[in-house]
């Protein structure tokens, strides 16, 4: 019995959801990430928010990556689970939540987690699978290179000149911009409804399962003991664990798809932690208080 969703849209080859998704990454994302940079207003006093998001970002990746190794996991799925365990779904899930639970006081904090957070974790889940990549070679100086030509690194880059330069960009621009940013979400929604794979759940269920524990449980346990060191307190502790809390992002799909990664065992890790993100985030809700 073909998939509801594939009966709808019809049986494209994986080259078109590839080409798809590249498409995405290499204009959409990067046309995201100005976008929320430019307009972002940057305080001292969040000094050590930033630090926190950067340190976090870094940590959870070589902790994920030390969970990972031990597993005689295949590649492409042990590099794909090294570089989205992760990732949090800090803006298209995380800004509804922090707003849900804490209003505006917590948005100004969302906003900027996302901004330091996910340029730095999609990075370095490049790094990861760079080394996978076959075009993409094994060396240090070709990792390198393939990451200082990510489109998404040089989004960032032009964002942050904006931003601390003070530059308005004209409305010719900036339209097609948030325009161009806002596709995003929703055309990665639609790559992952067309590469889930239920029938292979099974056969991969150890690789969800992990990457499950390190998202939802292991995620969160360090976003406390970073903000702990740092003393991230109050609202911007509650802000900081909870969107390390959520699940693995959306447009981990696309990063991917660009590096030639498992797009099936992706789209499933998307789907099982969204859902069980459900509970693991009410509970995580209820003690933060």
């Amino acid at each position: 019995m073909a998939h509801p969703f594939k009966r709808l849209i019809g049986s494209p080859k994986d080259e078109f959801w590839l080409m798809l998704a590249q498409l995405v990454y290499r204009i959409g994302v990067p046309a995201l990430v100005i976008d929320m940079l430019a307009k972002f207003e940057w305080r001292s006093e969040h000094k050590w928010f930033i630090l926190g998001c950067i340190v976090l970002a870094i940590v959870t990746l070589v902790c994920t990556l030390g969970i990972v190794a031990p597993w005689r996991f295949p590649n492409p799925q042990k590099a794909t689970m090294a570089g989205i365990a992760g990732s949090p779904n800090c803006v298209f899930l995380g800004l509804p939540l922090i707003d849900t639970v804490l209003g505006n006081t917590g948005m100004p904090l969302a906003i900027l987690f996302g901004v330091i957070a996910f340029p730095v974790i999609t990075a370095g889940g490049a790094a990861v699978l760079s080394r996978l990549d076959q075009d993409g070679g094994k060396s240090l100086r070709k990792i390198v290179r393939r990451i200082a030509l990510d489109p998404v690194v040089w989004g960032s880059v032009v964002g942050i000149v904006l931003s601390f330069n003070s530059i308005i960009l004209p409305e010719v621009v900036g339209k097609p911009l948030k325009w161009l940013g806002s596709i995003a979400s929703p055309l990665a929604l639609l790559i992952i409804g067309a590469r889930i794979g239920f029938n292979s759940l099974g056969s991969m269920r150890g690789a969800v399962a992990l990457v499950s524990v390190i998202k939802l449980g292991v995620a969160p346990v360090l976003a406390l003991v970073v903000a702990h060191l740092l003393g991230i307190e109050g609202v911007a502790r509650t802000v900081f664990v909870l969107l390390a809390a959520t699940p693995v992002a959306a447009t981990t799909i696309l990063l991917v798809g660009e590096y030639r990664g498992d797009n099936q065992l992706t789209a499933n890790a998307i789907t099982v932690t969204t859902v069980l993100s459900l509970v693991t985030l009410s509970v995580a809700a209820w003690m933060l208080g």
